[in-house]
């Protein structure tokens, strides 16, 4: 489904051992239980490749599927990030707490059950770390 962001549509049923995805450098990433993942750049960036089929890469496409390659997520910058099976949750450099995705069990902390494309405040107190 595009896991290892290299442009790949499929990985092998037993993998050869490591993949590059990017030279670039990275402060945090993290892997879905539904095959997606997210990433923080050094510079503040939020990045998504793989699995899209619930709005969890947070770049505004309801279920677009599969992302091959690493996209940037807005223009915000962000200082921690964790994936769910389904959705995503993150901090900004401002600690304030965001989340996407899927939410059919309330998931997000948003108050509501409504699918989140992408990411939307939960809280503007200061977070440090979250775990999806």
């Amino acid at each position: 489904m595009g896991p290892c962001g290299n442009g790949g549509g499929t990985y092998p049923l037993f993998p050869l051992g490591p993949r590059l995805v990017s030279r670039e450098q990275w402060s945090k990433v993290a892997a879905g239980g539904f095959d997606g993942m997210m990433a923080v750049k050094v510079d503040g960036t939020l990045w998504g490749w793989g699995s899209d089929f619930y709005g969890q890469l947070g770049d505004g496409e309801p279920a677009a599927g599969i992302a091959r390659i690493p996209v940037q997520i807005g223009s915000e910058l962000w200082r921690h990030v964790d994936v769910g099976s389904t959705h995503t949750v993150a901090i900004q450099q401002d600690g304030s707490l965001w989340a996407w995705g899927r939410n059919s069990a309330g998931e997000l902390g948003d108050g509501t059950t409504v699918q989140r494309a992408a990411p939307v405040l939960i809280s503007s107190d200061q977070w440090s770390e979250v775990i999806a």
